[in-house]
C-alpha cells in the first residue's frame, strides 16, 4: 500500500480547509467516535459535485478500519440519474470495471437533489489517483474529474494512510 502512495507522487495536504475548487476536511467526529476525512469539489459546469469520505475508527475488537465512501450529487429542476446502480468509469482511455453504488432522490418544491453513492475499496480508488483524465458514465450522464477533484482525492487517500 506505501508503494502505491508513492506512486501517487509526492502529494502536501493542504494548510487551509477551504480550496478555491473544493472543501478538505480532516476532522474527529466525537459524537460517532470516528475521524472523518473529506473532499468535496466545487460544482462542475454540468453542476454535478464530486466526494470522497474516508471514515476512520476502531472496531470492538480494537482494530483500525477505514472505509471509503464516493458520491456523485447535483440539485436542479430535473432529474439527471434517477434509478442508477452502476457507474462506468474510464481512465486515461481505459475501461475500468463498473463500480456499483446506491441512488437517491430528495425533492423540494419541483428542485431535486440526487445522490449516486458507492462504496470502492481503497485499492480502486488509488487506482483513480494515479490517472490524470478520468471520466464516468451514469446512465446517460457523461462527464469527467476535474484537476481538482482527483487532487482532493489523493488528500483523502494520503490522510487516511497516515491515520
Amino acid at each position: 500500500m506505501k508503494t502505491m502512495m508513492a506512486l501517487l507522487g509526492a502529494l502536501t495536504l493542504p494548510t487551509l480547509t477551504a480550496q478555491a475548487a473544493g472543501i478538505f476536511t480532516d476532522k474527529f467526529d466525537t459524537a460517532l467516535n470516528r475521524r472523518v476525512i473529506e473532499w468535496r469539489g466545487a460544482p462542475s459546469t454540468d453542476g454535478i459535485v464530486f466526494s470522497v469520505i474516508a471514515s476512520q475508527f476502531k472496531t470492538s475488537a480494537g482494530n483500525a478500519t477505514t472505509d471509503f465512501r464516493t458520491q456523485l450529487s447535483t440539485f436542479g429542476d430535473k432529474v439527471r440519474f434517477h434509478g442508477c446502480s452502476a457507474s462506468r468509469w474510464e481512465m486515461n482511455g481505459q475501461l475500468y470495471l463498473p463500480l456499483k453504488g446506491q441512488y437517491r432522490m430528495a425533492g423540494l418544491d419541483e428542485r431535486y437533489g440526487e445522490y449516486f453513492i458507492g462504496q470502492p475499496s481503497r485499492q480502486d480508488l488509488e487506482w483513480v489517483a494515479m490517472n490524470t483524465r478520468v471520466n464516468y458514465r451514469l446512465c446517460r450522464l457523461r462527464a469527467t474529474l476535474s484537476a481538482e477533484d482527483l487532487q482532493g482525492l489523493r488528500w483523502v487517500l494520503q490522510a487516511a494512510e497516515s491515520g
